[in-house]
C-alpha cells in the first residue's frame, strides 16, 4: 500500500510596517501603483479593471472599509496576491 503525505504551505502570518505611514508619500505610491486598478478614490474603478476578472475591492464604501485589518493590507501589499492578479509592492 502507498501512502502520500500531502504538506500543505504555511499560511504567511501577517506583518506590520517598521515605520509609520508617510500622507504624502502614500499619496504618491497609490497614484503610481494602485490607482491603475482601485481608482484614484479607491472604488475599483481604475482604467486598467477592464483586464481583471474578478470586481475590485471599493475601498470607499465605509462598510466594506469597516471589515479591513490593517496588518493584512499591508501583507496583500507587500507580498501580493497574484491570484486574484494583486502583485506584489
Amino acid at each position: 500500500m502507498l501512502i502520500t503525505i500531502v504538506l500543505w504551505p504555511a499560511t504567511a502570518q501577517a506583518e506590520s510596517p517598521d515605520s509609520p505611514p508617510s500622507v504624502s508619500g502614500g499619496r504618491a505610491l497609490w497614484s503610481e501603483n494602485c490607482a491603475p486598478c482601485h481608482g484614484q478614490t479607491g472604488q475599483g474603478d481604475g482604467p486598467t479593471t477592464g483586464n481583471i476578472p474578478d470586481p475590485l475591492p471599493n475601498f470607499a464604501d465605509p462598510t466594506a472599509a469597516r471589515q479591513l485589518v490593517p496588518t493584512e493590507n499591508f501583507n496583500v501589499i507587500k507580498n501580493g496576491r497574484i491570484e486574484k492578479l494583486m502583485p506584489p509592492w
